[in-house]
């Protein structure tokens, strides 16, 4: 793979199903990944945490919407101005990080 992007991060996955530890994870990511962040997402991923650092560590980014709860990128209401607002901001930075990465 050459990129990837998240749009809800759920690296702890890797601790609580596998019992691996999400850090040392991501340091062994050698490609750019983007992290979308809603405002309930663990700290570690949001921009200025571990897991954040450890990913732009590696040419990728993290972006905070911290009006938005874990899932509004997939499961969120479109009628709702904020998050169509805040999905459409999130697609347009995902389709960017291709466009820069693939």
């Amino acid at each position: 793979m050459k990129c990837g992007v998240g749009c809800h991060p759920s690296t702890r996955l890797e601790r609580l199903a596998f019992g691996r530890d999400e850090l040392t994870m991501l340091e062994k990511c050698d490609m750019p990944v983007q992290l979308h962040c809603g405002g309930n997402d663990s700290d570690d991923v949001k921009p200025g945490g571990v897991i954040s650092d450890a990913v732009v560590s590696s040419g990728g980014e993290s972006f905070l919407y911290e009006d938005m709860l874990h899932g509004w990128v997939t499961r969120g209401d479109l009628s709702s101005s904020a998050i169509n607002r805040d999905v459409s901001l999130a697609m347009e930075r995902s389709f960017d990080f291709f466009a820069q990465h693939l």
